[in-house]
């Protein structure tokens, strides 16, 4: 499987933290707070693919890479862990 890169399309994946489940939220900019507001957060659908547009960045109020993602019409930044390229070598 590739390494996410912009250009790459991307499925959504649901991330098992140990203690919480997750289901991938995009939110509308870098600030991971952001998925306090709902009408800042995207969630995607089953099945639905991505475009990555840019990244990565470090989240602006947290220690890891978000990535821009194209995704329903809309730019979303999604986390490293919440996204894996589907695109074929």
């Amino acid at each position: 499987m590739r390494e996410v890169a912009v250009g790459s399309l991307v499925a959504f994946v649901t991330v098992d933290r140990g203690i919480d489940i997750d289901t991938p939220s995009g939110t509308l900019t870098r600030k991971m707070s952001d998925r306090l507001t709902r009408s800042r957060v995207y969630y995607p659908g089953p099945g639905e693919v991505g475009l990555v547009v840019a990244g990565p960045e470090t989240a602006e109020d947290a220690g890891f890479r978000v990535w821009h993602v194209l995704v329903g019409g809309s730019n979303w930044w999604f986390t490293d862990d919440e996204i894996v390229c589907i695109t074929r070598d």
